[in-house]
């Protein structure tokens, strides 16, 4: 539910099309705006639209603004996220392709991606086991495996969204960006990154 990632999911698409072969892809959730509780009020909808019509001019991503016309919205992300651990957890080389999913519902469809039930029919549409997803969703191992992404993330130092690192443990972690960054200026990121390693 970060704009500015729905802004960067396709330089991520091209990532994945690009390098999957090479290296795996791992996403973590960093949990931004999991501890809000109060519905939106005049003056975020105010800030999050200017972010919304920012991330659409930079990036050429759609966005629907009829959202900002819906009253008593709460916009907490732990379920959304909560969401993407499960299809990672049961589905793992399609958790990516999942987020895109929920990325495309909530910004173009405007689904509530807050409602589990929403969660639920958008696992089943994907393909994904409608069952086995509930149960595992419901799961306190699903809870906690978030948490722990969102401790993890907090760890690495992570400042802002979306960061995309890349490293292994024998030479280490490079932040390819932190924030959003077009596709050409990441693939030379990557393949400076990839000459390093292999000399």
């Amino acid at each position: 539910m970060c704009s500015w990632c729905w802004g960067f999911a396709p330089v991520i698409q091209s990532v994945q099309q690009t390098y999957s072969q090479q290296f795996p892809i791992h996403i973590f959730l960093g949990g931004l705006g999991r501890d809000t509780h109060e519905p939106l009020d005049a003056n975020g909808k105010k800030s999050i639209r200017e972010h919304w019509e920012h991330v659409h001019q930079q990036t050429n991503q759609p966005f629907n603004f009829e959202f900002f016309e819906r009253d008593g919205f709460i916009y907490n992300t732990e379920l959304a996220c909560r969401a993407v651990v499960t299809a990672r957890r049961l589905y793992p080389d399609r958790a990516l392709d999942f987020l895109f999913h929920l990325h495309h519902a909530f910004y173009k469809q405007l689904r509530d991606v807050t409602d589990p039930l929403t969660l639920f029919d958008l696992a089943e549409e994907f393909g994904f086991d409608s069952t086995a997803f509930k149960t595992d969703y419901n799961s306190s191992e699903a809870r906690q495996e978030t948490e722990t992404d969102f401790d993890a993330t907090k760890g690495m130092g992570v400042s802002g969204y979306p960061t995309l690192c890349i490293g292994n443990p024998e030479n280490g972690y490079s932040v390819m960006t932190v924030g959003y960054r077009p596709w050409q200026e990441i693939e030379a990121g990557i393949n400076t990154w990839i000459k390093s390693t292999s000399n």
